[in-house]
């Protein structure tokens, strides 16, 4: 059977709302966009309709103690029409595959493309394409800071303090048994606002997992939440201190991507990461523990491959497998991360460089659609 591709349940849906809520209409639209045998069967694109647009979805045959009062949001935007020359995108398609460690700057300078940063938005956009989450505006101080990171880190880049093949970027999200994923500061930056929406209670069940990726190797653990983040210091120290890190312990840089919480800014973690790292870490507020240190900006999830790669791959095949216990998906995701290749972990990495220069040409603005 079809799969339910990203692009057939916008199609879907669009057509469902713009033709008075017809299932019919929004059926035949897919098919006659994608072709019948690309399109899985009617019965699954109906089950995804009322499943996402119907507000009185049924939790019957469930404990109701597996689930909480709060309420998650899913949404969904229309993609804006970006006025790029398809020649073009292809052909910067084709000169990263031709040069695989080039940066961006040396992509424009060579090909000397017009509409530059649409063509290498929408280039970044179908490299690595997930699910959109949730929509947050655009903050000017916000922007000044993704730009101020941009320069320091490209700078110790081209200086060769940092070499991107010594970089790990972290995160942590929540995932559930209900076949959803909650971030609880994930954002989609963009300008435009979500088309379609709704609410769904969260699952109780959930865990929490960390991720750590880098050339060499992808770290998965699950931790317990904490007001000091002991849980996660125990983590850092088990997979970074003492001579974890081997003959690249003193080149090695950690960059963590998550949000202003007493998780991540505990003074026991930034001791365990300063132990393992010396000051070669980025975090949010960072410098309050290493005297004007790089900060990782707030809301720059589309910087960190963890965000616009990893999150959406796990996602993405994980619930393939029957999940009915925690677990039974700590198994799923555990099996899913040993499915990543060494080439698809360095392109990764070197995306997510690019992007750096990316914001740099764009003075931090939210110019990168993130999915998950």
């Amino acid at each position: 059977m079809a799969a339910l591709t990203v692009e057939i349940k916008l199609a879907l849906l669009e057509a469902y709302v713009e033709n008075g809520e017809s299932y019919v209409a929004a059926i035949t639209h897919v098919h006659d966009l994608f072709g019948h045998e690309n399109c899985p069967s009617e019965e699954v694109m109906i089950g995804f309709i009322d499943y996402f647009l119907n507000d009185d979805l049924s939790l019957d045959g469930l404990d109701d103690e597996e689930y909480d009062s709060d309420s998650s949001i899913e949404q969904i935007v229309r993609e804006p029409v970006l006025n790029i020359d398809a020649r073009a995108l292809h052909g910067l398609q084709d000169y990263f595959e031709k040069n695989p460690t080039a940066s961006l700057l040396q992509a424009e300078l060579d090909m000397q493309i017009d509409n530059w940063i649409d063509v290498a938005k929408e280039y970044f956009k179908l490299l690595h394409r997930y699910f959109v989450r949730i929509f947050h505006p655009s903050v000017e101080e916000e922007a000044v800071a993704r730009k101020f990171l941009a320069d320091n880190v490209l700078r110790a880049v081209n200086s060769q303090e940092m070499e991107i093949e010594n970089v790990i970027f972290a995160d942590i999200i929540h995932v559930n048994l209900d076949r959803y994923v909650y971030k609880g500061y994930f954002r989609y930056f963009g300008d435009e606002l979500p088309y379609f929406s709704r609410s769904r209670v969260r699952h109780n069940v959930d865990l929490v997992v960390y991720a750590a990726i880098s050339f060499d190797f992808i770290k998965i653990a699950f931790i317990e939440e904490s007001e000091d983040g002991s849980s996660l210091v125990d983590v850092i120290k088990e997979q970074f201190g003492g001579d974890k890190l081997g003959d690249k312990k003193d080149k090695m840089w950690y960059i963590q991507d998550g949000t202003d919480t007493c998780q991540l800014t505990s003074p026991d973690l930034h001791s365990a990461l300063a132990e393992a790292f010396g000051h070669r870490v980025i975090g949010i507020k960072n410098s309050n523990f290493y005297g004007g240190g790089i900060e990782y900006p707030s809301n720059t999830c589309f910087l960190s491959p963890c965000d616009f790669f990893l999150w959406g791959w796990l996602t993405s095949r994980v619930y393939e497998y029957e999940s009915h216990t925690a677990a039974d998906l700590k198994l799923a995701i555990e099996e899913t991360v040993k499915e990543i290749t060494p080439e698809a972990r360095q392109l990764a990495i070197r995306t997510a460089i690019r992007r750096l220069e990316f914001m740099q040409q764009t003075n931090g603005e939210h110019s990168i659609n993130v999915y998950i």
